[in-house]
């Protein structure tokens, strides 16, 4: 209990001497504290102004990383938007394209049918306007079978059959005529008879008589269209078809003079069995 008693003396003593001067007199370490306290609060300040701009720095690139997100996220939808409604224009214009080509062809078979109904008065001629690689060679049988006629006679190209062979034409206008006169002899009960002409030069001179002649005689004339993608499927599965083919035929030939070939009889030269008698 003495020494519990003795705690408050001894600690107010050592507050007495810290508060002392060297000399004697107290304040030199309440100064000295308010000095620390003085100097310090400008360092706290900076410091929290810093911590703050920090803060708004870390906010705003915040921001601008989410604007720019939001940003990428719009364009990829907008992308993905054009790219769908080019897809549904597209397969619009397919739908359109191929129902103009039926209601081409239901107009041929009803006036066909019409035709065929009505009184006959021989064969009517038309022309089957193709570029190739459109699907014409069906739609000229087609035709024939409704016509009843020749299923192979539309299809014919006897004004040529491509850009080179049909850029110089000797007489257009009289292989035509002479082509209708002989098939409407060969086929009078018929409904249509006609062949197939590759536009290739067609507003050339050369065949501006033959066009007259058309025009003159109220010839029928179909032009086959199709779609761009179609044509290049067409035409590439064509030229396949073909290499192909030509492959196969050098396989043959090269293995045909590959293979030895039997030598022909000789009586003079001994045969290495002599009890075989030819």
């Amino acid at each position: 209990m003495a020494m519990l008693r003795r705690w408050p003396c001894r600690a107010a003593l050592l507050l007495a001497l810290a508060f002392f001067r060297v000399d004697g007199t107290p304040e030199t370490h309440a100064n000295a504290l308010l000095a620390g306290a003085s100097v310090s609060a400008p360092a706290q300040a900076a410091e929290a102004q810093a911590l703050a701009e920090a803060q708004l720095a870390a906010r705003n690139a915040k921001a601008a990383r989410e604007a720019a997100a939001a940003k990428t996220r719009a364009a990829t939808e907008a992308v993905r938007e054009a790219a769908a409604a080019a897809e549904e224009a597209m397969v619009a214009q397919a739908r359109a394209e191929e129902d103009a080509r039926l209601l081409q062809a239901s107009a041929l078979a009803a006036s066909l049918n019409a035709s065929a109904s009505g009184r006959h008065r021989g064969p009517h001629p038309m022309i089957l306007l193709s570029k190739g690689r459109g699907g014409s060679t069906v739609v000229a049988e087609v035709i024939s079978r409704f016509a009843h006629t020749d299923p192979t006679m539309i299809r014919k190209e006897i004004l040529g059959h491509g850009r080179e062979d049909m850029r110089h034409p000797s007489d257009p206008k009289k292989t035509m005529v002479d082509w209708f006169a002989k098939k409407t002899a060969q086929h009078p009960r018929s409904v249509l008879i006609g062949f197939k002409w590759k536009p290739w030069h067609i507003g050339s001179k050369a065949y501006a008589a033959a066009w007259d002649w058309v025009v003159e005689h109220d010839v029928r004339v179909l032009w086959m269209t199709r779609n761009a993608l179609d044509e290049l499927i067409s035409s590439t599965k064509h030229m396949d078809a073909q290499r192909l083919l030509a492959d196969s035929l050098d396989s043959l030939v090269r293995a045909s003079a590959d293979e030895p070939h039997p030598q022909p009889y000789n009586a003079a030269t001994p045969h290495p069995n002599p009890n075989l008698t030819y």
